[in-house]
């Protein structure tokens, strides 16, 4: 069981901070979310080339991998598409430079009535950034998010996309299906799990919501799933919740049971 965070938890840590954090916690890599005033990757300070090998090497010695570097890029608006895809192929080339094997994207809303040709669309976009990240040896990852929500989008955008490196992050807060059902059907895509748990849609620590994520945990382990689970815990955005200090270890509390269970 390969356990990581997301740096959206974590929003006043500097980069090298979170890996002395997630080495101390028990966590075997970072998700790369922004990091302090950069969202965007390419921005973030101890990512830029003339810091890049320090920070990488600083990992490397602490035991900790970067599991998944997290852009925003959204393909729902047509006239948003060209700036979402050149961030995104910032990402990608990012990742590569960096020796991180996945970039996340969101497809996210469907704002017609023509779903098909909406994911066609959107898939589109995606299967030229995945394109463009072979050769960077890159998998793109389209989050569940949004619109993209079932099995059924999933899979029709997988058919559109048609490329080999890609793949989809699987939010357990943001499915809306079944999720033995949802597994089932997609899990030759994921390469990543994002987990957090929430009471309605408010969000919650990891084991005290209404989401059943240790059965998920459990049907995932049980079923062979070898990628991280990442705790999405996103104070970024709620500042309301409590501390990273707080939430991190209760998480590797949570699932180091599920494990323990299991063996």
């Amino acid at each position: 069981m390969k356990l990581s965070f997301s740096t959206l938890g974590c929003p006043d840590w500097s980069l090298r901070y979170a890996v002395e954090q997630a080495k101390t916690l028990g966590f075997q890599a970072v998700e790369i979310r922004g990091i302090g005033d950069s969202l965007r990757s390419d921005t973030i300070e101890e990512l830029l080339p003339e810091n890049r090998a320090a920070s990488l090497q600083f990992a490397k010695e602490n035991g900790i991998g970067f599991c998944c570097l997290g852009a925003s890029a959204s393909f729902h608006e047509a006239d948003k598409r060209r700036e979402n895809r050149e961030e995104a192929l910032a990402t990608v080339k990012l990742a590569a430079a960096c020796g991180i094997p996945y970039v996340r994207v969101f497809g996210n809303d469907l704002v017609t009535d023509d779903e098909d040709t909406e994911i066609g669309e959107i898939a589109g976009q995606i299967r030229t950034l995945c394109e463009e990240a072979r050769d960077d040896s890159v998998t793109v990852l389209l989050e569940v998010h949004g619109d993209f929500n079932t099995s059924d989008r999933v899979l029709k955008t997988a058919d559109c996309v048609n490329c080999d490196n890609f793949g989809i992050i699987w939010d357990v807060q943001h499915s809306r299906e079944d999720p033995v059902r949802f597994w089932e059907r997609t899990k030759h895509l994921i390469r990543h799990v994002h987990i957090k748990d929430s009471i309605r849609t408010k969000l919650c620590p990891v084991g005290e919501g209404e989401l059943p994520v240790a059965s998920i945990v459990r049907m995932l382990e049980n079923d062979g799933y070898d990628g991280y689970y990442s705790l999405e815990w996103e104070k970024r955005w709620h500042p309301e919740l409590r501390d990273a200090a707080e939430e991190f270890p209760s998480f590797v509390k949570f699932m180091n049971e599920i494990r323990n269970d299991q063996s």
